[in-house]
């Protein structure tokens, strides 16, 4: 098309602009970007010129002009504070008389939480600023389409946060703001009565129409190309051949099974995925900002092709079941490992939209893109060619108002939203975990009900497929949660039930796929001239040999596309073999059917990277294995010829962190196969030299040893090899310390925990923190809500360190030691930590048998514990705190009755003993400081809770104390619900002079 927009004519000052010319939604948006852009930024330093003269009391001798001198004098915030709590640029406009200074809605809303967050004034008032600033951030982010029904309503609804706002300061600093407000009430009706120039709005309606007719004949066009290409991108089988009678195609509308996706501690749901907004890194609330780049990280087979292709099939069929994805004019998806063109326009027109651009010109193509709602998806960004990449860089230079989502392995998110920040685009990144066990029992389902279809014996075969998950796998649960491995471990348990109780890791896994492509291959050519099948299965070793040396290549230069030239040296392998070629090929790899004028080409590819790095591993190990039992060459030199070693095993020094950060980046790159290696040499039972020599290299790698994940996984590839279990045991850094989180100590195959219980790997210290029940925790699903799940990890972790004197463990039960009558214990735990654990701080509730149980311990810093037996007590006196050089520092919460307290109670023997008391009045006050007397002489601190003493109370406890002889070196703290007054004050302050004062609280 050469057509052309009509001439551009002037409109009024101050409107936008855009290569075609602007709309009256276009100017609407003027209008709302205007008030919430100026007008907001007027009403909020309004709000902070009050609050900086009204909410501090400061004795300086005249008000500081500017925000920098008030945070210095009157905040008294030191220079370092400063500077870290505003950027250059921040700084250099707080350094200016506030009165002058044009501050604007972001840093007026950060400045009002940094400095004033501490004081008393209604959520209201906070509300109303946070919803002006996620206004104005929308603004400055996003182009809105307006009528004027549209803004009208966001107009008046902006004047009722501007009057509620400016209330709410009214009421709380008592000033008048009547004339501010209808100041800036009129300011809003003006600009939404501000008139626009007819010949202006003539224009408008000549480019409206002209941009239809070239957008809308793109968009019509282009969606009918790409749905037809979408159409054939439905199956999601793991392996091509697994299209037959016994395992039909796993179309992406039956099988695709949501995914826990989440953002830090953010669960988001693949329906809200392209409508989850920024998180504001201060308040840790949504910005109301849409991210341009959604980066959607995880590691292989947890399921990012699949949801990129559950998205493509969604807007095709317009199911509606992504949220906003309807609204999206063209979806361009862009698999990284396949581009072979550097330009997005250049890939659209040969392999996208090859068509519908025939019809357009480039600068047609771009202006076009500009206009419309384009949303990219581009997977796989960690297999991307050279070409590939720049494109990608084309497509950021080009998104402006589209939206990016892109799916990468973890290790290169980094260099993504490096890149994003090149191009001023905003970015958010989530992470893909795979299956939830719900989301594993709901994918099993869905795999079962395309594979049986009589539905009571799909219900029987599903039922046992879990149980031998649950039973059998156990050893290899962290690889269930990924949708590969599943479907892979169904199509083999379909196949064989026996052969796959023998599958502990992933290299068995693909070992015993590979056994089963050649089994159907070898039924394929069943009756032709092919050799004998036992022939066949050397051929089949040999030829898969030869593919991994290619596939080790592709790694190693980055090539994810098979070339031409191996193609023909490969089948010419199976021609020499009397071998149909196509057969093999197609057996193990994915094959694109091209036909042209010279005929038809077979373009075969890799399924996944995954298969890739498995059969270079395979090829590598019998490298290895081949070098021992040679004369001409060494272990040592073998590794050194390939770069996957080659690297490791340089005696690196580290000295530059940039030198660090390479080093570290091209580890990540060779993981996987590294894993795959070790697993081949365990499962071709290598000799323990060999295995010690790629041990020993692979080990010296940083990003390897510093990831506990795959420390284990070495460990599980091995099968539990011993000398793997030795080799990364000693490897793991000695001054590790764990601080498991809830979801770490909820799930049982943690790969820390597993190191402990499987290797010698001893951490220096464990820190384990439960805030609630130790019955169990709420956890955020997949779906976004709240699952209740039990800490299957804790009893393990402490039954390994039981044995393991040299580990630190802190206990800290919140509950238990602040829920007053609280009847559960920790007793359960410590006694797992017997005979050699060692506590060296603990906080929570004790019974006798805890507190026998800590007589182990030789040495704690805190003893934080709730007491409500006087056997416990009994317990403590004759265990651990039996003598003062055990116990730096107890806090006891006394939590028995007083109308039972036992006539006699046991001495105790801290460092520095705190006490607690609860619920004291005053006709226990004698009794309450007798106990005391019993259990100390002295005390460092002591603490009256909930009580209900008056000032006689006090003085009756007082008096008894000093009676006996103890002496109180700290604070005494009163919470009473009686006030006291100034004279009983002074009384009870004369008695306790020489400790640490007297605080009542009333």
């Amino acid at each position: 098309m050469t057509s052309s927009p009509p001439e551009a004519h002037v409109v009024a000052e101050g409107s936008p602009s855009s290569s075609f010319g602007y709309t009256l939604q276009d100017v609407n948006f003027g209008r709302l970007y205007k008030v919430a852009t100026q007008t907001s930024k007027r009403v909020l330093k309004a709000v902070l010129l009050v609050v900086l003269r009204r909410a501090r009391v400061a004795s300086v001798g005249a008000w500081p002009a500017s925000i920098a001198d008030y945070c210095s004098q009157v905040l008294g915030w030191s220079n370092t504070r400063f500077r870290q709590t505003f950027n250059a640029e921040e700084r250099t406009l707080l350094q200016q008389p506030v009165d002058a200074a044009d501050i604007d809605v972001s840093l007026l809303s950060k400045l009002m939480h940094k400095m004033f967050q501490d004081i008393n004034v209604p959520e209201t008032l906070w509300r109303a600023m946070r919803d002006l600033k996620k206004l104005r951030n929308l603004v400055c982010h996003e182009h809105l389409l307006l009528d004027e029904e549209e803004l009208t309503q966001k107009l008046k609804d902006l004047k009722a946060i501007y009057a509620a706002l400016l209330c709410q300061v009214s009421k709380v600093f008592d000033v008048k703001m009547d004339e501010l407000i209808r100041t800036f009430c009129a300011e809003v009706d003006e600009v939404m009565s501000s008139s626009v120039m007819m010949e202006a709005s003539e224009y408008f309606e000549k480019v409206k129409q002209f941009r239809m007719d070239l957008v809308g004949q793109f968009i019509m066009q282009g969606q009918r190309e790409l749905m037809d290409h979408y159409s054939k991108l439905q199956v999601l089988n793991p392996f091509t051949w697994l299209s037959s009678k016994n395992f039909p195609q796993l179309q992406v509308d039956k099988i695709f099974t949501p995914l826990l996706i989440t953002q830090n501690s953010r669960s988001v749901q693949a329906a809200t995925l392209l409508t989850a907004e920024t998180m504001e890194p201060d308040t840790e609330e949504e910005s109301g900002v849409l991210p341009d780049v959604l980066v959607l990280s995880g590691i292989a087979g947890c399921g990012k092709t699949s949801l990129c292709l559950f998205l493509l099939h969604d807007w095709r069929t317009h199911e509606g079941a992504v949220a906003t994805l309807k609204s999206v004019d063209i979806l361009l998806y862009i698999e990284a490992r396949n581009v072979t063109s550097s330009s997005l326009v250049t890939f659209l027109q040969k392999t996208l939209l090859a068509e519908t651009c025939s019809h357009f010109e480039e600068k047609d193509i771009v202006q076009t893109l500009r206009q419309v709602s384009v949303l990219y998806v581009i997977d796989g960004m960690d297999e991307a060619t050279s070409d590939a990449k720049l494109l990608v860089s084309d497509v950021f230079s080009l998104a402006g108002g589209s939206r990016v989502l892109l799916t990468t392995r973890p290790e290169y998110t980094s260099a993504v939203t490096q890149l994003a920040e090149r191009h001023h685009l905003s970015h958010m990144e989530l992470a893909i975990h795979g299956f939830s066990d719900e989301g594993r029992r709901a994918f099993t389902s869905r795999i079962f009900a395309a594979y049986v279809p009589d539905e009571s014996q799909r219900h029987r075969q599903e039922k046992e497929f879990l149980k031998f998950l649950k039973t059998s796998c156990r050893g290899f649960a962290g690889y269930l949660k990924l949708p590969l491995t599943l479907a892979l471990l169904a199509c083999l348990w379909q196949d064989d039930k026996t052969r796959i109780a023998q599958i502990t890791s992933t290299t068995r896994l693909y070992s015993e796929i590979f056994r089963l492509c050649t089994t159907k291959m070898a039924t394929r050519l069943q009756g032709s001239s092919a050799p004998h099948t036992l022939d066949l299965q050397g051929f089949v070793a040999s030829w898969l040999q030869a593919l991994g040396k290619e596939a080790y290549r592709m790694l190693e230069e980055g090539r994810l596309v098979i070339e031409e030239e191996t193609q023909r040296q490969l089948a010419g392998l199976c021609e020499a073999q009397g071998v149909d070629s196509l057969q093999v090929f197609s057996t193990f790899l994915q094959c694109e059917v091209h036909t042209g004028l010279l005929g038809v080409n077979h373009n075969f590819s890799f399924v996944h990277k995954s298969q890739m790095e498995y059969l270079a591993a395979l090829y590598l190990s019998k490298e290895v294995m081949a070098a021992s039992k040679s004369k001409d060459t060494t272990v040592q030199g073998t590794l050194s010829r390939f770069q996957i070693f080659r690297n490791s095993m340089k005696k690196e020094t580290m000295a530059d962190i940039r030198d660090f950060i390479l080093f570290s980046g091209w580890g990540a790159k060779w993981v996987n196969t590294w894993l795959f290696v070790v697993g081949h040499l365990c499962l071709q039972k290598a000799a323990r030299a060999e295995l010690q020599a790629v041990l020993e290299a692979i080990l010296s790698v940083p990003s390897v040893r510093e990831n506990v994940g795959t420390m284990w996984s070495l460990v599980e590839e091995s099968s539990r090899h011993s000398l793997v279990r030795e080799k990364v045991g000693a490897a793991m850094a000695k001054e590790y310390s764990w601080r498991p989180s809830d979801e770490d100590l909820c799930d049982a195959s943690h790969p820390v925990a597993m190191l402990m219980q499987h290797t010698p790997f001893t951490p220096q210290s464990i820190m384990v923190r439960v805030v609630g029940s130790l019955r169990g925790t709420q956890l955020l699903g997949e779906d976004g809500h709240l699952h209740t799940a039990a800490y299957d990890n804790l009893t393990p972790i402490l039954t390994c360190v039981s044995q393991r004197p040299s580990c630190l463990v802190y206990l800290k039960l919140d509950e238990h030691y602040y829920t007053w009558g609280g009847q559960e214990t920790a007793d359960h735990l410590l006694k797992l930590l017997q005979p050699q654990g060692n506590v060296v701080s603990f906080t929570g509730h004790l019974g006798p048998a805890g507190a026998a149980a800590l007589d182990s311990s030789k040495q704690m810093g805190e003893l934080n514990v709730r007491v409500s037996k006087a056997a416990t007590l009994e317990a403590l006196a004759q265990g651990v705190l039996k003598q003062d050089d055990r116990v730096h520092t107890l806090m006891l919460c006394l939590d028995l009755p007083w109308s039972l307290l036992p006539a006699a109670l046991p001495r105790l023997h801290p460092f520095a003993f705190h006490l607690v008391l609860h619920g004291v009045h005053d006709g226990v006050a004698a009794a309450a400081a007798e106990a005391m007397a019993q259990l100390s002489q002295t005390f460092n601190r002591v603490d009256f809770v909930a009580s209900r003493l008056t000032h006689h109370g006090a003085k009756t406890c007082l008096d008894v104390l000093s009676a006996r002889k103890v002496a109180l070196k700290g604070r005494l703290t009163v919470r009473s619900t009686h006030a006291l007054q100034e004279d009983a004050r002074r009384t009870l302050e004369a008695e306790v002079e020489g400790g640490g004062g007297l605080h009542w609280w009333s």
